[in-house]
């Protein structure tokens, strides 16, 4: 009765208070981008990049988002959510060849936060703006500076821990 693009590898036994999304303690995002040249069978798959980055910078940037803040600035200016404070306890950058593997490990994680910080991580490794920014927005809640969003191809919910 799922849809094919939906796997399962485990069931497991839980008591009637479970609830899906409310019983998580974790959760584990990741972002997948290239710069390698554009391949229209991983268009669906992977954000491509036209130019190379600093990785260094990209790393560097990453380590910024651990920790516990407000994160504010990384979600729409729409949301409804009140409590915009989350936790992100391990971020990772893994490279192969021309292919970026970005691994985000948090307690939640809003609309689009995820994309944002790409949005900005992806700035920051291009040149185009600078690390402090990060800090800089978990303080005053100015989300039109980190106003480009990282495109969705290449995003995966890759992993709840209950």
């Amino acid at each position: 009765m799922l849809p094919n693009d939906i796997y399962i590898r485990e069931v497991e036994k839980v008591d009637n208070e479970f609830h899906a999304r409310y019983s998580a303690k974790k959760k584990e995002y990741r972002y997948y981008l290239t710069t390698a040249e554009y391949n229209p069978l991983r268009r669906n798959y992977i954000s491509f990049l036209k130019q190379d980055v600093d990785i260094d910078k990209m790393r560097e940037a990453l380590k910024h988002f651990e920790g516990t803040h407000d994160f504010t600035s990384f979600t729409p200016t729409n949301n409804k959510v009140k409590d915009k404070v989350r936790t992100i306890y391990e971020t990772h950058l893994n490279v192969h060849d021309k292919d970026l593997e970005f691994i985000f490990i948090g307690n939640g994680f809003l609309q689009y936060q995820v994309r944002i910080m790409m949005g900005l991580i992806i700035e920051i490794g291009l040149g185009k703006k600078e690390i402090e920014l990060i800090d800089y927005l978990f303080e005053h809640h100015e989300r039109f500076k980190a106003e480009y969003t990282a495109p969705p191809q290449g995003l995966y919910l890759w992993k709840v821990y209950y």
